[in-house]
């Protein structure tokens, strides 16, 4: 253990044997008395096998140098002390073992009888306690003999350190010679405790490391309990540790009073537990020592810093009061009547002080004496199922596992005995997940959730931790597994990502199919009742200027390690590898209740150790509460005792998340969102020119009703939202807020948001209706403008005049005010439109917007600033076509599969008029109009193609389009067979990655094609997606295909399509000269009775 110690502080641990301890001779010493002969030298048989022996020690004898100031000399040389001490114990030990096992030898030995009684211990000694005594040949035979039978007083300790005779000490042969007669003071009584003449004797922590040296290899010589040794010696690097934090007349008083408590029958068992009463009473509420002022030499004016180390250099030690020391470092301190609870925190300062504390034992051992009261039964423990199998294991040993015992012992108090036993086997034999379903005989495989980049590479460097970590396991692809897909999310309110298991997939079977995991978890492993908040409320309604504190566990599910029997259900795979999970994880039905177990009992100890009026509540991994006014110098208190919980229980409080000593908690995930929205547009607006639409993405609803209508029922929410319209009106921007919902989690088609029925007062059915009108596009797009119509209302007509419905001033005005930003003619219209669908949904009057000024004033508009031109892309004909399939197989930074994709799309979207919204898709798009595998049905010359969804097909029945085999690279059909081949139906048709499942977004579809189109040497910005469906018409009528076969082909419902077609200037020239000048003669005026005679009157 000195060792260990000496590496962590970067020493090298040296042996300090030649300079601690006199060397043992093993020689025949003369120690009888002058009157008997000398009896035969005593000698130690040979063992029968010379490797089992032990080796003596031989050392030489060294005068002892003197402590220096230096710091690193001194953390040095205590680590050697400490290291001496388990190797002279050891090797008494196995002396001492040694001796008694071996037979006795014929060569003259010495008994009992013949040695000084003075000097031996006990007839029930081992035969090699004689050798050992022989090592301090400076301890006299009646203070070894007091440590043979255990009846050395604590304060006769310093009798056993090797030094010369201090200043400080008593002299028994001083005094006054009155005739004939020496007078000398009289001796303090062996009897009484006195620290001063303790430190008189041990001034310091290398001279007890040296008397405590000699006491451990007596006491275990003569004892035969194997372990003593060990305790002892971990007794001394404890108190060395000690001397590292605080000054050594306070450690000296801890250490009398454990030896008072222990000496005379402490057995190993007892110094192998540390002495709380004795730590609390000595050292609980003293600073810790300032090493960095111990660097310095002392000066000797100042008493508190020529109390660690000596100022001069001579080779005695100064001594010191121990009042006058304790005076010193206590002067900041109050001394009242605090109880040790109370006094062993008042030296925290901050949150970092509180959460760092000793090891797990201590922690279990620190929390039994803080414990005030033992709270009820908490809620949310009854089980009607067992939660483990007592004959399966956990799957990995975790942090839980490895303190078993302290949650045995924390768990004899609680008044639950069936929940102690619970607890105690999730820990011991693992966790089970509750479910009971067809999958525990399955091996059932499945593909992902789409991922993107961003994801792949979090799942990467996850994964490799996780592994290197133990939290998961490679298993063969061979073995029964039940895998579910795995998707990225990000974490709220946080730039990082979180890894998901989707155990609710499929949410909709079919009737063949297997069901989810979570389908099948027992419903009593769901239920969680969460305990109210009111009562933390009412104390902090009734307690003015209380303090509030929280903290939150790191890696809360982590921690809850699953049984080997249940794990096989955590299953996926990654990149072709099949992994399984040991412990619970985000997307378990039953993961919140499971470990809300854990946090249950982790509250449960927290509260035992603080005042019961103090409240405490907890939200799974989060616990937090209050501390009143009137104990503000205890605010550290419940974070410090949080913190010895969970460290004891085997769990991780998160630093960062975690506080105290606070008025207020955070604002809640409303505001905060709100107040992002308000920085993001002060931090950009320099770096934007209006007028401008601004996407916002927001993951609350109650924000994006807000940003969309300007109203929100908190009150500092509400004046965010008006500074928000405000700053978008002077700087002329728009907002859009679209809602952004996690992967697995949109909103089903159709359905509007919760705050579209309840803010006009109908029931959600009816709301589905109105919602359903206008199609999801439209209303994507019209999200914003109604924002930017309340921003103008509020801000040109003052924030109390009502906006909706609109008045034809009102609407008159915010088309002036958009003519002064110079907005072209379409974009002002569909603005209009949108707002007009607004008042349509909510049952306004349309009357503001019937007026004859506002039509009037639109014709104004489009004279004042035009039509916008179209800027219509170039077509994509079926020679450009050819040359764009040649060019992706040129992509090198493109994979195999990713090539084979783009050639299917690009030839797939000319051959069957495919619109770009067809084919690409991003990870909000909803799953079901995402092109599938399955929607491929191949034939002999054809294919057909379903497409889910369509701008012809609003309704959503799938629309079937026909692509021929035509051979040549611009054969859809021969790329579609590639591109099928070992892929699931449910696999989408278009995606990326390795396995196809990434998103194929429209600006990676883009990017490719004018890729492919740079390559050809054309202009790739004249050319975007929709260049296939124009170049597709196009090429058709170039061919001679009629309109209405063009159209059949193009699924349009109009003549439309005819916009689309472009003609070549040689076609618009060969027209022209059909139409006009076929014909060279001919009537000056013709004969037909409708041309007029320009010369008639």
């Amino acid at each position: 253990m000195a060792q260990q110690q000496a590496s962590c502080r970067g020493v090298q641990p040296v042996l300090l044997l030649a300079e601690a301890i006199p060397a043992p001779s093993f020689q025949p010493q003369a120690t009888t008395p002058a009157s008997s002969p000398p009896p035969p030298s005593p000698v130690l048989a040979a063992p029968a096998q010379a490797p089992s022996a032990p080796v003596p020690l031989t050392v030489e004898h060294v005068p002892q140098r003197d402590v220096t100031t230096d710091i690193d000399a001194l953390h040095a040389r205590l680590d050697a002390q400490a290291n001496f001490s388990s190797q002279l114990a050891g090797s008494a030990q196995l002396t001492g073992s040694a001796s008694s096992s071996r037979p006795v030898p014929s060569a003259p030995t010495v008994t009992p009888a013949q040695l000084p009684q003075a000097s031996t211990p006990s007839s029930s000694s081992p035969a090699g306690e004689l050798q050992l005594h022989r090592l301090f040949p400076w301890i006299s035979p009646e203070v070894a003999q007091l440590v043979y039978d255990n009846r050395l007083p604590p304060h006769n300790l310093g009798k056993l350190r090797r030094a010369s005779k201090s200043r400080a000490e008593p002299d028994t042969a001083s005094g006054i010679l009155v005739n004939g007669i020496r007078v000398q003071p009289a001796l303090p009584s062996s009897d009484t405790p006195d620290v001063k003449r303790f430190l008189r004797q041990i001034p310091d922590v290398c001279t007890f490391a040296q008397a405590w040296t000699a006491y451990t290899a007596l006491r275990c010589a003569s004892t035969s309990d194997s372990d003593l040794c060990a305790s002892l010696s971990s007794f001394l690097v404890a108190v060395i540790d000690h001397d590292t934090r605080w000054h050594w007349p306070a450690i000296a008083e801890y250490v009398l009073t454990v030896c008072e408590h222990r000496f005379g029958y402490a057995s190993a068992g007892d110094w192998a537990i540390d002495d709380l009463s004795a730590w609390q009473k000595a050292l609980g509420g003293i600073p810790h020592h300032d090493v960095s002022t111990s660097k310095s030499p002392a000066k000797p004016s100042t008493a508190a810093s020529s109390t660690d180390v000596p100022a001069s250099s001579s080779t005695k030690c100064q001594h010191h009061d121990l009042s006058g020391q304790t005076q010193v470092q206590l002067v900041d301190t109050v001394v009242d009547d605090m109880s040790p609870r109370q006094t062993q925190v008042r030296h925290l300062t901050s949150v970092p002080a509180a959460l760092d504390v000793p090891s797990a034992d201590w922690c279990l051992s620190l929390l039994f004496d803080l414990r005030q009261h033992l709270p009820p039964v908490c809620p949310n423990t009854t089980l009607e199922l067992d939660a483990f199998d007592p004959t399966t294991s956990p799957a990995r040993i975790g942090s839980m596992q490895l303190q078993l015992p302290a949650w045995e012992r924390l768990l004899l108090d609680y008044p639950d005995k069936c929940y102690c036993m619970q607890m105690a086997g999730m820990i011991q034999h693992g966790c089970l997940l509750g479910y009971d379903g067809p999958l525990c005989q399955a091996n059932h495989r499945i593909a992902n959730l789409p991922i993107d980049a961003d994801g792949h590479a979090h799942l990467r460097h996850e994964i490799t931790t996780r592994l290197a970590e133990g939290r998961l396991t490679v298993v063969p692809a061979t073995s029964a597994l039940v895998e579910s897909p795995i998707g990225v999310i990000p974490k709220p309110r946080s730039v990082k990502l979180r890894t998901i298991h989707h155990l609710s997939h499929p949410q909709h079977p079919a009737s063949l199919a297997l069901s989810s995991v979570n389908a099948s978890i027992n419903p009593s492993f769901v239920r969680i009742q969460y305990e109210s908040v009111h009562q933390l409320v009412d104390f902090v309604r009734s307690n003015p200027n209380c303090l509030l504190w929280k903290g939150d566990l790191e890696d809360a599910f982590c921690h809850v390690v699953m049984a080997e029997s249940d794990a096989y259900l955590l299953s996926f795979q990654y990149d072709g590898v099949c992994y399984c999970e040991n412990a619970l994880t985000f997307g378990g039905s039953s993961s919140p209740f499971l470990f809300n177990l854990v946090a249950e009992f982790l509250h449960w100890v927290v509260a035992s150790c603080l005042p019961n009026t103090w409240p405490v509540n907890h939200y799974l991994d989060d616990t937090f509460g209050t501390v009143p006014a009137e104990a503000a110098h205890l605010a550290l208190l419940p974070v410090h005792t949080l913190a010895l919980a969970s460290t004891a229980l085997g769990l991780r409080l998160l630093v960062k998340k975690t506080f105290t000593n606070l008025t207020h908690l955070e604002k809640n995930i409303q505001f905060l969102e709100a107040l992002a929205v308000l920085e993001v547009l002060h931090l950009f607006a320099p770096l934007w020119s209006s007028p401008l639409m601004v996407v916002v993405h927001v993951d609350n609803e109650n924000i994006e009703h807000g940003l969309r209508s300007g109203s929100s029922h908190d009150p500092l929410t509400q004046k965010l939202l008006r500074e928000i319209f405000g700053f978008c009106f002077t700087h002329n921007f728009t907002l859009h807020p679209p809602v952004v919902l996690p992967p697995g989690t949109h909103r089903p088609a159709g359905q509007p948001p919760p705050t579209f029925a309840s803010s006009m007062g109908i029931t959600l059915v009816a709301a589905t209706l109105l919602w359903n009108g206008l199609a999801p596009s439209t209303r994507d797009r019209a999200g914003g403008t109604v924002t930017a119509f309340r921003t103008f209302c509020a801000w040109h007509f003052g924030a109390n005049i009502a906006c909706l419905p609109a008045t034809s001033v009102q609407l008159l005005e915010w088309l002036g005010s958009m003519s002064s930003t110079s907005r072209s003619y379409h974009s002002t219209k569909h603005e209009l439109s949108h707002l007009h669908s607004h008042h349509v949904d909510l049952g306004l009057s349309l009357a503001g917007f019937e007026c004859g000024h506002l039509e009037w004033a639109l014709c104004g508009y489009k004279h004042v600033h035009g039509a916008r031109c179209t800027g219509a892309k170039l077509p994509i004909t079926l020679p450009l076509l050819r040359c764009l399939v040649a060019a992706v197989d040129t992509f090198g930074d493109l994979s195999a599969r990713d090539r084979a994709m783009f050639k299917v799309a690009f030839t797939l979207s000319f051959a069957c008029f495919l619109r770009s919204g067809e084919v690409v898709w991003d990870r909000h798009t909803d799953p079901a109009i995402v092109l599938r595998v399955g929607s491929v049905k191949l034939a002999a010359d054809h294919a057909v193609v379903t497409l889910p969804a369509s701008k012809m097909d609003p309704f959503c029945l799938g629309v079937k389009v026909v692509a021929p085999l035509v051979g040549g690279p611009e054969c859809p059909i021969t790329h579609l067979c590639c591109l099928l081949s070992g892929h699931p139906s449910s696999a989408p048709l278009f995606g990326l990655g390795p396995s196809g499942a990434d998103p194929l977004p429209c600006s990676s579809f883009i990017a490719v094609l004018q890729h492919a189109i740079a390559f050809t040497g054309l202009a790739p910005s004249a050319y975007a997606s929709h260049s296939f469906r124009r170049g597709t018409a196009t090429w058709a009528a170039h061919l001679g295909a009629s309109p209405k076969t063009i159209q059949c082909l193009g699924h349009w419902n109009s003549d439309c399509f005819r916009h689309y077609v472009d003609c070549s200037a040689g076609e618009r020239r060969d027209l022209s000269v059909a139409a006009l000048f076929s014909i060279h003669d001919g009537p000056l005026v013709p004969d037909s009775t409708s041309w007029q005679d320009v010369g008639a009157t």
